[in-house]
């Protein structure tokens, strides 16, 4: 860790590129830069620890942190005379705080979210099984002729296997959405089941009110 930090220490710009790089092709790598680098300050951070001390223990810092508390004091009794007076306004700081969460929840979504984009074939496994029945279920997508295929056989119809296709509507970064199967859409209301990171989404049936909901599936083949 010492020698990670080092390096970036010596050459700053050549390691932002490589942070920047590498994330762009594989963006799961982003959580593991953002990891090594809090490390690393945390690290170089014990090493002043005794200066940092120091400086938290002087009246000067305690002086400092009187007069911030001073700060939001105002502050909060601003934004609460605010509030009687214009509600509407006052409520603007707390929409930027929850835009901001917002903003911050999809940057680690996106980060940890299945990329897509650089695949063409992919073979889902979602099997399940209740007390009454087991279904093996394997979902192939197919990027070149944006076709989903599924072959499914059940412990009722041991060895019957039954294959439906049909067709791929989007195949996006972190979501590839298809169309409905022909056979069964009367069944359901007009919508586009589709695949994000390890599950599949779908509605149920109209008979059951036609919410949506997923099923954990499992990739046993991608390229």
């Amino acid at each position: 860790m010492k020698q990670i930090f080092d390096f970036y220490q010596k050459k700053k710009t050549l390691s932002w590129l490589i942070i920047v790089i590498t994330s762009i092709i594989e963006p799961t790598l982003l959580i593991i830069w953002i990891s090594l680098i809090t490390y690393a300050f945390v690290k170089k951070v014990d090493l002043f620890s005794s200066k940092i001390d120091k400086k938290f223990n002087n009246k000067e810092w305690d002086k400092k942190m009187k007069n911030l508390n001073k700060d939001w004091d105002v502050k909060l009794k601003k934004i609460e005379k605010d509030w009687k007076k214009n509600p509407k306004k006052a409520l603007w700081p707390m929409v930027g705080v929850f835009v901001g969460i917002i903003f911050i929840y999809n940057f680690i979504s996106s980060a940890t979210t299945k990329n897509f984009s650089k695949l063409s074939y992919i073979v889902y496994d979602c099997s399940s099984e209740t007390e009454n029945l087991k279904a093996t279920v394997i979902i192939t997508l197919d990027k070149n002729t944006m076709t989903q295929t599924s072959e499914t056989e059940t412990d009722m119809f041991p060895g019957k296997v039954t294959t439906a296709k049909t067709r791929i509507t989007n195949w996006g970064k972190n979501k590839i959405s298809t169309e409905l199967y022909r056979k069964a859409r009367h069944n359901f209301y007009p919508h586009e089941p589709y695949f994000k990171g390890d599950k599949y989404y779908l509605q149920e049936i109209k008979a059951l009110g036609g919410s949506w909901f997923s099923n954990q599936c499992k990739i046993i083949e991608e390229r």
